[in-house]
């Protein structure tokens, strides 16, 4: 087998939108983009920006790392007093964290491992990761298909092996027996948060054409956002996953992908120049 480009394989994603990273895990470069923000004195916009995150994921973040010592709204300057100490370093805490709240803490060592492991033409087994990264096999399963190893967890489980009685053993072999195990999920939301509406489609085309048909008929509130997510049953959110504000629609492509669109490019319905006169799309 021919070893995987380490250079190729990305802690995140390649994803269109206002958060690329949002959903995916905090790891090293994550932090050191958050640490880096701080010492630069950027406000929570700012630091969001920066890190690729939504305001909220930055506080929940922040929230953690304080230990949950003060509100979530206030953890953001908590963290920036802690981050002030003239011996304070960002690595050593935030590991420190991570080991209190039992998250393995992914750096560029543990990917590596993961990585070149892959490669090999004698893969380490399972539970040699585990115990090598700190990690539970999902985890480690999760991982390996955030970095493009594989697609699936039967590929993970196939590659490094699994606990027999373990329930990534068993995810992988429903797997197996499935026709198509991923779907497409559409989700709208409002501006305060509430979910509009759910549904799930065979591609993203499809999800992309049902969110430019979906009606204001029968729903509690104008849309503020769009998300469409490639998942599979026990994967979690390691797949694709994209989102826009709602006067920024999906465009439908012969190749499937989906990227937005501006108003200008298309007549904007009633309720959609309501909402932005009347709001603010962010949430």
């Amino acid at each position: 087998m021919v070893a995987p480009d380490v250079t190729a394989c990305v802690h995140h994603s390649a994803m269109k939108g206002t958060a690329k990273r949002e959903y995916m895990w905090w790891c090293e470069e994550d932090y050191a983009l958050l640490f880096e923000a701080i010492a630069a004195d950027m406000t929570e916009e700012q630091i969001a920006e920066h890190t690729e995150r939504r305001v909220g994921a930055v506080q929940a973040r922040a929230h953690m790392l304080v230990s949950y010592a003060t509100s979530k709204a206030r953890a953001l300057d908590m963290l920036r007093r802690v981050a002030s100490q003239p011996d304070f370093e960002w690595e050593p805490f935030v590991r420190t964290v991570h080991a209190q709240e039992g998250l393995p803490y992914w750096d560029t060592a543990a990917d590596l491992a993961l990585i070149t492991g892959w490669g090999e033409i004698d893969p380490p087994r399972m539970r040699q990761l585990c115990e090598q990264i700190g990690a539970d096999e999902d985890q480690i399963a999760s991982r390996c298909i955030l970095l493009k190893l594989a697609e699936t967890r039967a590929e993970v489980v196939d590659r490094f092996g699994a606990d027999e009685d373990g329930a990534l053993y068993l995810n992988a072999m429903l797997s197996r027996d499935k026709v198509a195990v991923a779907v497409w999920v559409l989700v709208l939301v409002a501006d305060d948060g509430q979910v509009l509406h759910i549904s799930t489609h065979p591609t993203q085309a499809a999800a992309a054409g049902a969110c430019h048909r979906w009606p204001t008929t029968g729903l509690a509130a104008v849309p503020a956002r769009w998300t469409i997510a490639m998942r599979v049953c026990g994967e979690g959110s390691v797949r694709a996953t994209e989102s826009g504000l709602w006067d920024e629609l999906p465009t439908i492509s012969a190749d499937t992908a989906v990227t937005a669109v501006s108003p200008s490019a298309r007549s904007l319905r009633w309720w959609t120049r309501r909402f932005r006169r009347g709001a603010d799309a962010r949430w």
